[in-house]
């Protein structure tokens, strides 16, 4: 009886390790427009099977976009380990291009949210 214990216990505990290292969760990204204006926005992704784009819906001021993504439990800080550029353009033509190292830094500066700023187009075409 104990060797079957033991057998269960361990087949239990193998189990679980194999479903929590096998295991991702889906989470939601979010794109913020707190500009006065409506933005047009590209999201780039880039993986080991290739690039993909995704533009996004017109983002009317000071309301969001999201869009979802599979990601593994152990990375709980960052948003879409897959996205490499985002480009807002607004309605002068003016386009600003954030990489992955800014995108990192709106995401730690608004808690997991890309905020697109009146400041980044100033930035971007000095308006």
């Amino acid at each position: 009886m104990g060797n079957i214990n033991i057998f269960f216990k361990c087949s239990l505990l193998a189990a679980v390790i194999i479903f929590v290292s096998g295991c991702s969760n889906v989470y939601w990204g979010s794109i913020k427009n707190n500009t006065s204006e409506v933005i047009h926005v590209k999201l780039t992704f880039s993986n080991e099977y290739g690039t993909q784009i995704l533009e996004l819906q017109p983002i009317k001021s000071q309301e969001n976009e999201l869009w979802h993504y599979e990601q593994s439990s152990l990375v709980m800080t960052k948003i879409d380990k897959d996205l490499s550029q985002v480009e807002a353009t607004n309605s002068n033509g003016c386009t600003i291009t954030l990489n992955r190292d800014a995108i990192d830094k709106k995401v730690e500066n608004h808690e997991l949210e890309v905020v697109i700023e009146p400041q980044d187009f100033i930035d971007s075409c000095g308006k």
